[in-house]
């Protein structure tokens, strides 16, 4: 079942091409330098808050599990740090980051199985 809240991404780009579209709009049919001034203003505006990605701060947090982000976040830090001793051909390294990364991926199925418990 597909979602009908919009997602943050399409908010930003939507928010974009408006701006660039009140730009273009402004040209072909206001005559005053004023208004074109302020048109193009709150164009530009509107464009840089779907660049900067502005508009995904209006919308709430889809996370709800934050204990489980919170160890998949700590298991990608791993998963770096894995990279680096294999680039460094440190296999001492490799063999404690492995074990360190079943401990994460138990917790994480902790977390998963207990489902409240990683709730914000």
């Amino acid at each position: 079942m597909k979602s009908t809240r919009i997602s943050r991404t399409t908010l930003n780009r939507t928010l974009a091409i408006i701006g660039v579209a009140v730009i273009f709009l402004q040209i072909l049919y206001i005559a005053e330098t004023r208004a074109q001034v302020a048109i193009v203003l709150a164009g530009l505006l509107l464009n840089q808050m779907g660049t900067w990605g502005l508009a995904s701060r209006l919308l709430p947090d889809r996370r709800i599990f934050m204990l489980l982000r919170a160890e998949v976040d700590h298991f990608l830090n791993l998963v770096r740090r894995l990279h680096v001793s294999a680039v460094e051909k440190a296999s001492e390294h490799v063999e404690s980051t492995r074990g360190e990364m079943h401990e994460s991926v138990d917790r994480m199925v902790g977390i998963a199985a207990t489902g409240e418990a990683g709730r914000w």
